[in-house]
């Protein structure tokens, strides 16, 4: 339906802000940006639901929503532009790709969906896995075709990961000696 889809893009962007925007602002000592953005928000959407609600219904709903995310998310952007010289070309590039990512578990999960057994508690826990192990192949692939996007930070982790767990297992035995003689 519209107004599912309406939320949909409005929530997503509110998770991209909400995993953002707060703990950059802190990390910068501006605490202070992150309430005002909240309290602009909270306006525009208080405004957007007067304004909208009686006039359009749910549907209003979701478009009052769908603005205050998007001035919102706007606003958090220029911010970030000007207190940490964001590069947002660079931002929008792997945004690109992580949106490019997301198509393929979507259609997955819509064509699944039309089967009955994936209607039920394990059919669509089998299309959540199915679609989470697609989403992380396709930013790998997609990131390493364009060398954009999250790919480096994944290949960064799994790396690290790695070395850290060979490392901890081949010299188990140094680490317990050099605890023990520190006691």
């Amino acid at each position: 339906t519209p107004l599912l889809q309406i939320l949909v893009v409005g929530a997503s962007l509110k998770a991209l802000i909400n995993s953002l925007a707060p703990p950059l602002f802190n990390a910068i000592g501006k605490p202070k940006i992150q309430f005002l953005n909240s309290s602009v928000q909270a306006l525009t959407l208080t405004t957007g639901m007067l304004l909208l609600v009686p006039i359009f219904g749910a549907l209003g709903a979701a478009y009052a929503v769908l603005a205050s995310v998007s001035l919102t998310a706007g606003v958090i952007f220029f911010q970030l532009h000007k207190h940490i010289h964001l590069n947002i070309p660079r931002v929008f590039s792997s945004m690109f790709v992580t949106v490019l990512a997301s198509c393929a578990p979507l259609l997955i999960a819509r064509y699944g969906l039309t089967f009955p057994f994936f209607n039920t508690i394990p059919g669509f826990l089998m299309i959540l896995l199915i679609s989470g192990c697609v989403y992380f192949v396709s930013i790998v692939l997609i990131g390493r075709l364009l060398l954009k996007g999250p790919y480096r930070t994944i290949e960064l982790v799994v790396r690290s990961f790695l070395h850290t767990s060979l490392k901890l297992h081949r010299f188990d035995h140094l680490f317990i000696y050099n605890n023990d003689t520190k006691n």
